[in-house]
């Protein structure tokens, strides 16, 4: 503590004082090593608590020189600790003991089962006995919570060694002991002896929840909640200008250029109201902020993914569906499939009881088609039900053009269907069929033809060149009545 003293002398006299008194107050808190094993040897506790408290001293030192800086309040969430149903040393074999796994087994009741035990033939017929869980002294009996028996292993072990202590060739906690002729003379050598207090003292501060990673555990908890915090906010303008169609980047990238975008500029906006987004447009150039391009279309591509897959969970609680397919080119000239799905749905009280019916139509996706054949467009139907982890047999209806393709009544699409659902009939595409109709009524009017053929023509004459556009737009306006 001294050397320690010499380091921190340009700290002032003062600061030097409030130190020594939190790193007083910390020790003065710990429970003493004696309450924990009692009936030890004075001896052994006088030599080993020393040591054991300058480095609980040492740590807290350390831990009071490197504190967590948290610029605002963020909601932890409890630190849950699983309980393990066995904790036998012979289930744990061969595994590497974590921090975590420590915590757990520290936490569940020890493995001490009161019996029948085994009896060795080879010890003549020795077995091990309850009544070594505890020890007798002048003031009466005191439990052993240390000592374990393994059921797997038959045979004894030190759980607080089997935890913390480094001596590697100790059978205590490597296999346990079986000698059980010489098994009282083997717990009075352990239990007295210095690595076992030192594992005891570790332990005890673990179940107490003052391990080494206390401080650890809780910084990762914290950063768990913040970013936690920063996505929720996150994907919460994300689906606002998704909402709206409002398109998310700008001309620039950086969220401190003017004009950067929707995206960025609500960050801004909400920034100068939440702290969380403060404390992450204030972070330095090159920290993690999840503002980033690539970000966006991740958390884009999720909620789309989230929307898709309820909307095809309402889809298979429906008894049946209809779909309705149709192809268009994008602007790369490649066709896509449109895959839209029509079905009712149950709508229910609180006693789970059907009210009312509403008739759902939603639309899940484009699908790029290469094979314009009724058999490739078939199979790719096929395929996106397949993919959707719908059942084609639940399927009643179809909805295509009227191409060939699609509605022959022995090759086509609807029929390729039908020979593996059969009640999944053919409707021709109402909309398809209402353009059909205005098509065929206008060619009937030999003015009506005449008159869009004419519109179109002028059209297509001043719009041919901004000049005749802009004469067109004048002699327009010269033309207006006055209001």
């Amino acid at each position: 503590m001294e050397d320690k003293i010499k380091m921190l002398s340009s700290t002032s006299r003062a600061a030097k004082k409030r130190k020594q008194k939190k790193i007083e107050e910390s020790k003065a808190k710990l429970p003493k090593i004696t309450s924990f094993l009692k009936g030890a040897n004075k001896e052994i506790v006088e030599k080993i608590e020393p040591d054991i408290s300058n480095n609980l001293r040492d740590y807290v030192t350390n831990l009071d020189d490197h504190p967590i800086e948290k610029s605002f309040e963020v909601d932890l969430p409890k630190p849950q600790t699983l309980i393990l149903e066995n904790t036998d040393i012979g289930s744990f074999q061969g595994k590497i003991l974590t921090d975590h796994l420590k915590t757990m087994i520290i936490f569940s009741p020890s493995c001490r089962p009161t019996g029948p035990f085994p009896r060795d033939p080879l010890q003549n017929n020795r077995k091990f006995s309850k009544i070594y869980y505890q020890r007798q002294t002048k003031q009466g009996f005191v439990e052993r919570a240390w000592l374990c028996y393994s059921l797997k292993l038959d045979a004894v072990y030190c759980e607080p060694c089997w935890l913390f202590s480094n001596i590697s060739q100790d059978q205590w906690h490597n296999h346990g002991i079986r000698d059980w002729k010489h098994l009282s003379q083997k717990i009075s050598q352990h239990e007295n002896s210095k690595s076992h207090l030192t594992s005891c003292f570790v332990y005890d501060q673990w179940k107490q929840n003052r391990s080494l990673n206390t401080k650890i555990e809780e910084q990762y908890r914290y950063n768990v909640s913040f970013w936690a915090q920063v996505l929720e906010r996150l994907f919460s303008i994300t689906l606002a200008l998704s909402k709206n169609s409002l398109a998310f980047r700008g001309h620039r990238e950086s969220i401190t250029d003017t004009y950067n975008g929707n995206f960025l500029t609500q960050v801004k906006l909400l920034a100068k109201y939440d702290d969380v987004l403060k404390h992450i447009i204030s972070m330095p150039k090159g920290s993690i902020k999840y503002l980033s391009p690539q970000i966006q279309n991740e958390i884009i591509h999720c909620l789309a993914n989230e929307l898709r897959r309820v909307l095809i969970s309402k889809i298979k609680t429906a008894p049946f569906y209809s779909i309705i397919i149709d192809t268009t080119q994008d602007i790369s000239k490649k066709d896509q499939l449109s895959e839209v799905y029509r079905y009712v749905n149950i709508i229910k009280n609180e006693k789970s009881e059907p009210v009312s019916i509403e008739i759902e139509e939603v639309f899940l996706g484009f699908s790029e088609v290469c094979d314009h054949s009724a058999v490739g467009l078939s199979t790719k139907i096929k395929q996106l039900l397949h993919n959707n982890n719908m059942d084609l047999l639940q399927c009643r209806g179809q909805g295509y053009d009227g191409a060939r393709v699609m509605s022959g009544a022995y090759g086509g699409v609807q029929a390729l269907i039908r020979q593996v659902q059969p009640n999944a009939l053919y409707v021709h595409c109402a909309s398809h069929n209402l353009n059909l109709a205005i098509n065929d009524a206008v060619k009937c009017s030999i003015e009506v033809e005449s008159f869009f053929t004419t519109l179109e023509d002028i059209y297509t004459f001043f719009g041919s060149s901004k000049q005749m556009g802009w004469i067109y737009y004048q002699n327009l306006l010269g033309n207006l009545p006055s209001l």
